[in-house]
């Protein structure tokens, strides 16, 4: 007969011990969430001049008047970005909008400008100031000067040393054009830390960071010389200096609820796009990819709140717009990509026009679309891909905003950070030219069209005789002259 086993000493472990089953259930709550603000306190709010703005909308008087005394009464309304304001609004504005400077067309007929020499991978630098010297409202400011005097010490002045590297590049504003056949751009290289903390010198950066750190700087640096009050960042005054007036936009993010047909509209300002290039063939199949409408169903449903009903989940549309194209338009086409042992590279070829139209991409352009289809009293029909992309085709009368193609920055190689970048622009007579570095060549509009591009940059057209794109045998004549 067996021992009977003495009972152990210790309690049983809790993963031995079954745990008792329960049964949670879950009531949807009878009361909504108490309002942020109680309404005992929206009663004893004051609305200051309610009754007199209302009274202006009545009898439609000026916004401008209103808007003026509004200004006048609080003198920091200019550093805050209202609904329905535009940086014409603003009463003190850091480069006024009036200036000559402003124009797409080359102020005087000049050659082209002298070669870069590279100090030690700087080809990325080349290429970009390459663009930006011939770029005709900057180099108009800087050939007038008008960098020296938004100049103050302490620091490195981007706006300063751009400017005096285009004078000197051009040929220092004397009329006849003519300069060093080659310089070297020795005060941006030693400065390459000032413009991003990021850039080291003898190391290959990429040509469209440099773009965008080298404009915001120049941009920063006319923030911070301007006249008291400070310039806040983000605030319209900050929209009225010259680099922002020239190169940068508005981008309009629309949420349209399927639920309550309500649209949230957000604004960002943006000095360059990034089109995917992917799927595309061309910068207009990419640029019609970038403002098709998206439908947010399923998993990315929209939380919308501005029904007057409580905030619920539901479907909605989220479409991308350009509320207000640039003075110069700079084009990034998406060429490299994350692959897991770095960044690859896109190296296909996408067709890329002498004239880029903007219409299509415009919010206007979007908004009458929309408008049309209320008036019709149709639905507006969406053909879902598989993607959630959704296609729209109307006929609308906006008005045309075209760019005529300037500078081309092209990268050879097969990953950003090695590989050798190079341009082609397009300079004061009409003449087409590769400058690699050094080396200035003149050749045919048909060359400069075939490249594999990673840069673009197109200029507003102007209307009237001498606009962009338009160089007359007078011009061409009298740049042979001075060659």
């Amino acid at each position: 007969m067996g021992k009977r086993a003495k009972p152990s000493p210790f309690a049983p472990l809790e993963r031995d011990v079954e745990p008792p089953l329960r049964k949670l259930s879950f009531v949807r709550a009878r009361r909504a969430d108490p309002p942020l603000v109680s309404e005992e306190a929206q009663r004893r709010m004051i609305v200051l001049d309610a009754s007199k703005d209302a009274r202006d909308d009545a009898n439609g008087s000026s916004g401008g008047e209103t808007k003026a005394r509004r200004r006048k009464d609080d003198p920091d309304a200019d550093d805050e970005k209202r609904d329905g304001a535009s940086i014409e609004d603003v009463s003190n504005p850091l480069y006024p909008r009036a200036s000559v400077h402003f124009s797409t067309r080359w102020p005087s007929v000049r050659r082209v400008g002298a070669g870069l020499a590279n100090l030690g991978n700087t080809c990325f630098l080349n290429a970009v100031t390459q663009c930006l010297t011939h770029t005709p409202p900057l180099a108009s400011f800087c050939l007038a000067g008008e960098h020296r005097k938004l100049s103050r010490r302490g620091g490195f002045d981007a706006v300063y040393e751009m400017g005096e590297h285009i004078c000197r590049a051009l040929g220092g504003g004397d009329g006849n054009g003519k300069g060093p056949r080659a310089i070297a751009p020795v005060s941006l290289v030693k400065n390459l830390r000032s413009v991003s903390k990021t850039f080291r010198k003898g190391r290959q950066e990429d040509a469209h960071e440099f773009a965008r750190c080298v404009l915001d700087a120049m941009h920063k640096r006319q923030c911070d010389a301007a006249a008291p009050p400070k310039v806040k960042e983000g605030s319209l005054r900050s929209e009225t200096s010259f680099v922002w007036r020239t190169f940068g936009g508005t981008l309009r993010s629309r949420i349209t609820c399927a639920t309550c047909g309500r649209a949230s509209d957000k604004f960002d300002g943006f000095m360059d796009l990034s089109l995917d290039i992917a799927r595309a063939k061309s910068v207009s199949h990419a640029l019609k990819s970038y403002v098709a409408v998206e439908v947010l169903d399923g998993a990315n449903k929209y939380k919308c709140e501005m029904g007057p009903g409580k905030p619920h989940m539901t479907r909605a549309t989220k479409q991308f717009t350009i509320d207000k194209a640039p003075l110069i338009l700079t084009v990034q086409l998406k060429r490299f990509e994350y692959v897991p042992f770095g960044r690859g590279k896109l190296n296909q070829f996408v067709e890329y026009p002498t004239t880029l139209d903007l219409s299509s991409a415009m919010s206007s352009r979007a908004d009458e679309t929309a408008d049309g289809l209320a008036s019709s009293g149709k639905k507006q029909k969406h053909q879902l891909k598989p993607n959630g992309v959704v296609k729209e085709s109307s006929k609308t009368t906006s008005l045309k905003e075209t760019y005529s193609l300037f500078g081309v920055v092209v990268h050879s190689g097969g990953s950003m950070h090695s590989g050798h970048y190079y341009c082609y622009v397009k300079g004061p007579t009409g003449y087409w030219y590769e400058m690699d570095d050094e080396t200035v060549t003149q050749c045919g509009e048909a060359t400069a069209l075939k490249q594999r591009a990673y840069l673009l940059f197109y200029a507003k057209n102007e209307a009237g005789p001498g606009a962009r794109g338009e160089a007359g045998a007078a011009a061409a004549a009298a740049a042979r002259a001075a060659a």
